[in-house]
């Protein structure tokens, strides 16, 4: 028996290396320079800039309209587009700015901790109360606009944290009053906490334990425990262990590495057998970059999908080519192409969703 695990496992170690070898010799054929200048000037960035601007400062798209409980998201994704394409100050005055700072601090809930994601929420809604997401994507405004954070409440918002983590378990549920509890809210508990750079309401081991408990048997994550593994599952696993600073405790990175390198068609999937997406150029393509394997990915394929989402007269990125085009897929396609150094997009801190200079701030 010890003789079969021992030719199993070379014979793993042979397959990773003749695969990673492939992928070397198959991204040297597909980054070609001329190709990848050709590329970046097919990047509309005036419509880009124009498409976020268009979400940011006038009333919330129609289309959003249902979705006015989670406003902060629309305003993180608009202004960290923006930020990506380096027009944040050539479109959002200083006025302006402090207005949304302004408007953040509103949806604050002091005496319970965290934010919300629209101050109109009906306060009989569990959406009311202090959520996690839209507390990380409140503190990534904040920090986009370059606000101190003085007027954040820790002491609260570590008290939410430790009442949203469950004793047992070690993952999160969004809201104090309860909600889906899973691997995003585990993602957003530590980049709260490594923001405000104050982790006194989460218990890291338990955590881990958590976390890695969500591992399948190809070594990428899903959503809990025995769940399918998912490049967004992937991400929130990896972003927090790294951020939690205990990714070293985890064994056979490379082979999850080697299984995100796997999601890329021509752009990249979320899970084995599914459609090409924009958002999961991001997704997987930041847990690559964080695990140092972006030179295995193939830049060309990847762009020249994401640049196929683009809407040339209105501005934003697709999904995929045949559908409509919005705000999530407009932001996650950008992030995606940062990630390879396309063009002069802003580089990204690819584990806290914002960009380098943006992150700055909180050194």
């Amino acid at each position: 028996k010890l003789d079969i695990k021992k030719k199993m496992e070379k014979r793993k170690e042979e397959e990773l290396a003749r695969y990673k070898e492939a992928l070397l010799k198959e991204g040297a054929k597909h980054n070609k320079e001329d190709k990848w200048k050709e590329l970046a000037s097919k990047l509309h960035i005036k419509q880009h800039i124009r498409f976020f601007a268009g979400h940011l400062l006038k009333a919330i798209p129609e289309p959003y309209v249902a979705l006015d409980h989670g406003r902060i998201n629309i305003i993180y994704f608009a202004l960290a587009g923006l930020d990506i394409l380096n027009a944040l100050d050539m479109i959002v005055t200083e006025t302006q700015k402090e207005a949304i700072i302004d408007w953040v601090y509103r949806t604050q809930k002091e005496a319970s901790g965290g934010f919300t994601g629209s101050y109109s929420t009906p306060s009989s809604c569990y959406l009311s109360t202090g959520h996690l997401a839209y507390t990380y994507t409140s503190l990534c405004v904040l920090v986009i606009l370059g606000d101190d954070l003085k007027r954040v409440d820790r002491k609260a918002m570590q008290e939410l944290i430790r009442d949203c983590q469950d004793d047992n378990e070690g993952n999160f549920k969004a809201t104090r009053m309860g909600s889906e509890k899973d691997i995003r809210f585990s993602f957003c508990a530590a980049a709260i906490c490594t923001i405000l750079n104050d982790w006194t309401g989460f218990d890291k081991e338990k955590a881990f334990q958590f976390i890695t408990k969500a591992r399948s048997y190809d070594k990428a994550f899903g959503h809990g425990p025995f769940a399918e593994s998912h490049s967004g599952s992937t991400y929130c696993a990896i972003s927090s262990l790294h951020l939690m600073g205990m990714l070293d405790r985890v064994d056979d990175l490379e082979e999850t590495l080697y299984w995100l390198l796997q999601r890329q068609k021509r752009g990249f999937q979320g899970r084995a057998n599914k459609d090409e997406d924009t958002c999961y150029s991001f997704w997987a393509g930041a847990i690559i970059h964080q695990l140092g394997g972006i030179d295995h990915v193939k830049k060309i394929s990847s762009a020249s999908f994401t640049l196929s989402c683009q809407d040339t007269e209105k501005g934003g990125i697709r999904k995929s080519p045949q559908v409509d085009v919005e705000i999530v897929h407009s932001y996650f396609g950008l992030a995606g192409l940062s990630l390879l150094s396309f063009g002069n997009l802003a580089p990204l801190e690819p584990c806290l969703g914002l960009t380098k200079r943006a992150a700055a701030h909180l050194k």
